[in-house]
């Protein structure tokens, strides 16, 4: 991936999402966009991961996927592991009775090494009415659980 492919998205409120390069100027999240800045909100701002849905869209992180294929299908939301240092599909329960197992989570590839079929269905930020999400560590850049609420 080159620097041309490091770019983030964020949501303004009066701008609507915006693509760009992200930076926190005077303590305003913001994303910059040919030459302009933009603020959004620091809840919505996802880093794009370099990989595409099935439909060719942009996959961020904190974007919700369908998975379908023959391992593991389900719904996913896209997050960074820092312990792995790569892009990973955390599943999202839909029962809180579900069990929940150190498996419940993969590792996303390129096309060429993963035989499954991946799309874009929302994002954790429009859906956060929807869905529940557990954090952990100081700053919260661990998810220990999401559930459809």
């Amino acid at each position: 991936m080159n620097i041309d492919h490091i770019r983030f998205r964020g949501y303004s409120k009066d701008w609507g999402w915006r693509y760009g390069h992200f930076a926190i100027f005077d303590g305003c999240p913001s994303i910059w966009d040919d030459g302009h800045q933009y603020e959004v909100d620091f809840e919505s701002v996802g880093q794009y991961t370099g990989l595409r849905d099935l439909k060719g869209m942009a996959i961020y992180s904190g974007d919700i996927l369908e998975i379908s294929g023959t391992y593991k299908p389900g719904t996913y939301v896209v997050v960074w592991d820092h312990f792995r240092v790569a892009w990973w599909g955390r599943n999202i329960k839909f029962d809180e009775r579900e069990n929940i197992h150190e498996d419940d989570h993969f590792q996303l590839l390129n096309d060429g090494f993963q035989d499954r079929r991946r799309k874009v269905i929302g994002n954790l930020y429009e859906q956060k009415h929807r869905i529940e999400v557990e954090y952990s560590g100081w700053n919260k850049e661990k998810i220990e659980r999401i559930r459809f609420i």
